[in-house]
């Protein structure tokens, strides 16, 4: 556009009002920054108003600046300036002026502007859509055929092959903003549209298969780069209702498996579209997934295929390991088997027709490769066998645990395996070492465990030997509470064939098993550098470990190896790209530090009863066991912990938001600074080091009452970790200065309050208890104070009318506590008259004689 003189003057004039607006600091720059673009457009000054355009843009990032409008404004303003006033997305047809790189690379443009697509404001027409599906499925041919002319016109091998990298980058680029863009579409379309949604579905995957029969390869990487968009466009006919969602869903599910098979693939964005199908419409995907004679061979495929070291490899196991576990959990629920002929909602027992089908299949399936005489073929179904439970996705596998004498078989020729393949059973015996299976599998191959365990000890060279030697010992840490049932009398000897030479092996000496495990953390953390690669067999290690230590002699043991938890907790703190790691660290602290929960004579009875049905250990044992286990014990250890050095650092580390905890992982850590807290000395260890803040930051759940600015009395605390996170932060409240210990008090007013809230039981009682000692050392700051919360307590909470039902308790030390407590409160003139007027009523009057 050309501007007159005249208007000329008046865009100038504009552009430097502007300008001294924006330097005064204006409450919304953004939007004078796009009113400066549009004068310079009209001025013709493409580059300045592109400028702008992007200040704008990355303005509009912030949550301060970003509105709905704001991005309105920014996308029209980037189309206007870059592809003139007419949008090239529009039912008035002025895309078609554009050749489709040029519509593709529009889109690719405004999405880098930072803000999106016209098609998030509107839904675009068929007839766009069309064309960029069209063009989503050819353009990487034709980058590729274009990268190839150029190399070979300048005749370097070297500079060809980067002109096609830039190319093949570039349209992938292309494919997948367009593939956003559509993706935006379908979510901007109304409920009705099915009947478009549909015809765009068929000419999806028509435009796919046609790529898959010229090249599988290449269709699996559009089925990757394009999954999002094909299950956006199923989820929504599934959503609607429509019967062609049936079809889609067999068109997703089809495209995942190619995905999967492209070696350039990662398959990590075709998994996530399974799931995302998965929440749109549980039975439908369970049906259309267990009815699909590709999928379940192909997710077992990725499964037992080695983890490697490529990335599209592990990225696609990490997928598959996610599909498993949510198809496992999703076809155990007998609602999802709706859609199977005959199926009986109200029928009871049995399992679910989805299930009871996967389960059938994975056990052909994997049956065949585990009896397989192949050793690659075998060593697949153990791994595919290994990652199902490692998913939580055992239930697949039901029907094949099931078969007599199948555990022995799965023995029998592992003697003779090789060292991958023994690895891969190593790796089962451990992944199912904590369910059901694991009594059958320690009977079956505990002499053959025992004798790769100490094959390292007789000097085994060989990397693989030395691996399997390492899995074996973890797996009989593991397999070491674990117990056999003994043999009725009179049993007789074992059928022939029957694997009673290894059942019949004595159990590894635990000991043994922890010094040869922290021999080998030792060995791997004495540089004290984390690695990814060095972190693995750490993680194993101490994870074995953690099992061990759930015997008391074991948690002595370890606990009074101070340089070697000294080395895993800075090792493990360091790996910050290992989160198994930390997983495993963290839970062996809490093992050695947290005491057994103390028992009632009746548990106490029950549980002698089971060691002597079990065997498991003698009733003497069972004594010095729970010693080793008690209060004075745990206490003990938690300060050999904390002397090691490490400890709380890795315990904050674990449960940063950077590192993504998971609620486990959480758990695991409230239970282990109350385990810490419980002991006095420790305490102020505990504030010195970060474990209120900690505790306070990273550790509550959404239900805690930490609003400082509610005025309302707290009830009782709704999740298991706040109460133990509340239960610690009184324990430290009690020894510490609440200057020293806390920045501002009130962050745990209402959590301490809350514990006065909790049912009357003797847990408690306890947290009661201490809480309000905690209490009473918080109320006790001078009067006036930065640090006085007795008026926050008393009166902003109405914390005194919890206070007065608690000074009724049964129990005399809990009434000795509110009275302490209520002695502090009292320095508040509120709480002063309070008690003063209740007194009134009660005061003789002047004419009063006492009695005699």
């Amino acid at each position: 556009m050309t501007s007159t003189p005249d208007s000329a003057t008046n865009h100038h004039a504009q552009i430097d009002l502007l300008t001294k607006e924006l330097q005064s600091n204006p409450s919304d720059p953004a939007t004078l920054l796009l009113q400066r673009s549009t004068h310079h457009g009209h001025l013709g000054d493409t580059a300045s108003a592109q400028r702008d355009i992007a200040q704008a843009s990355a303005l509009i990032q912030d949550p301060h600046y970003r509105t709905e409008e704001n991005v309105v404004r920014v996308e029209q303003a980037f189309r206007e300036i870059t592809l003139g006033p007419k949008p090239p997305i529009s039912a008035d047809g002025g895309f078609e002026q554009m050749t489709d790189e040029q519509l593709a690379e529009a889109i690719c443009d405004s999405q880098a502007a930072g803000a999106g697509t016209a098609a998030r404001a509107k839904p675009l027409e068929e007839a766009v859509l069309n064309r960029l599906v069209d063009f989503f499925h050819v353009t990487g041919a034709e980058a590729e055929a274009r990268a190839e002319t150029k190399g070979n016109a300048k005749a370097e091998a070297k500079a060809a092959t980067k002109a096609k990298t830039q190319a093949e980058a570039q349209a992938e680029a292309q494919a997948r903003a367009v593939a956003a863009c559509i993706s935006e579409s379908i979510a901007a379309m109304e409920a009705g549209a099915h009947g478009l949604l549909a015809r765009v579905c068929v000419r999806m995957e028509c435009a796919w298969r046609a790529a898959m029969a010229a090249d599988e390869q290449r269709a699996g990487v559009l089925a990757e780069i394009g999954s999002g968009m094909y299950a956006a466009a199923a989820a929504a006919l599934a959503e609607s209702g429509a019967q062609e969602a049936a079809q889609a869903f067999d068109f997703c599910i089809d495209a995942w498996v190619a995905a999967t098979k492209a070696e350039a693939a990662e398959g990590q964005g075709a998994a996530r579209a399974v799931l995302r199908l998965l929440a749109a419409n549980r039975p439908l995907l369970i049906h259309r997934f267990a009815t699909h004679a590709a999928a379940l061979p192909r997710l077992l495929a990725i499964l037992g295929s080695s983890a490697g070291s490529s990335a599209p490899l592990g990225g696609r196991r990490a997928g598959g390991v996610l599909v498993a576990s949510q198809i496992a959990a999703a076809a155990a629920d007998p609602a999802n088997s709706a859609l199977f002929p005959g199926f009986d909602a109200q029928a009871k027992g049995g399992s679910p027709p989805a299930l009871a089908l996967l389960q059938a299949e994975a056990a052909r399936q994997l049956d065949a490769w585990v009896q397989s005489t192949a050793q690659a073929e075998r060593a697949r179904g153990l791994l595919a066998l290994a990652a199902l439970h490692e998913a939580g996705g055992g239930a697949l596998a039901g029907a094949l645990w099931a078969q007599p004498e199948w555990v022995g078989d799965l023995w029998d020729q592992a003697e003779f395996d090789l060292p991958p393949t023994q690895l891969a059973l190593l790796r089962l015996a451990d992944a199912s070492a904590t369910g059901a299976q694991a009594p059958a599998m320690k009977r079956a191959g505990n002499a053959l465990v025992q004798a790769l365990a100490r094959s390292r000890a007789e000097g085994a060279q060989a990397a693989e030997g030395a691996q399997a030697a390492e899995a074996a010992a973890a797996v009989l840490a593991k397999w070491s509470g674990v117990g056999l049932p003994r043999q009725p009398p009179g049993a007789g000897a074992a059928p022939q064939g029957a694997a009673e030479a290894p059942g019949a092996a004595p159990d590894a000496d635990p000991a043994a098993l922890a010094d040869v495990h922290m021999a080998r953390i030792a060995e791997l953390t004495r540089g004290g550098e984390a690695a990814a690669a060095g972190a693995e067999p750490v993680q194993r290690a101490a994870e074995a470990l953690g099992f061990l230590c759930l015997k008391p002699p074991i948690k002595d043991r370890v606990a009074r190896n101070a340089p070697l938890l000294g080395a895993l907790f800075r090792f493990a703190q360091a790996a910050a790209d290992a989160p198994a790691l930390r997983f495993a660290a963290v839970m062996l602290v809490r093992n050695l530090v947290q005491p057994r929960a103390a028992l009632t004579e009746e548990q106490r009875r029950m549980r002698q009863l089971q060691r002597l049905s079990s065997g498991d250990a003698p009733a003497e044992d069972g004594a010095q066991e729970d010693a080793g286990d008690s209060a004075e014990s745990a206490a003990a250890r938690c300060v050999l912990v904390c002397r090691a050095g490490g400890c709380l650092g890795l315990l904050a580390a674990a449960v940063q938001p950077a590192a993504r905890p998971s609620e486990g992982l959480r758990d695991a850590v409230a239970d282990t600074f109350l385990a810490l807290a419980a002991v006095p000395a420790l305490r102020g260890l505990l504030v010195q080091q970060g474990g209120v803040r900690c505790l306070l930051r990273h550790l509550l759940t959404a239900d805690a009452p930490k609003a400082r600015a509610a005025k309302a009395l707290p009830s009782a605390l709704l999740q298991g970790r706040d109460r133990r996170v509340a239960f610690a932060l009184a324990k430290i409240a009690i020894s510490v200065p609440p200057h020293l210990a806390f920045d501002d008090p009130r962050e745990i007013a209402r959590l301490l309050l809350a514990l006065l809230a909790e049912e009357s039981d003797a847990q408690a009682l306890l947290m009661r208890f201490e809480a309000l000692l905690g209490l009473t050392n918080l109320a006790s700051a001078p009067p006036g104070s930065s640090h006085d919360v007795r008026g926050y307590l008393a009166n902003d909470l109405d914390g005194i009318s919890l206070v007065e039902l608690v000074l009724l308790s049964d129990h005399v030390l809990v009434r000795r506590a509110a009275t302490e407590l209520v002695c502090n409160l009292v320095y508040d003139e509120a709480v002063f008259e309070r008690f003063a007027k209740g007194a009134d009523a009660h005061v003789p009057g002047d004419q009063f004689t006492p009695g005699i």
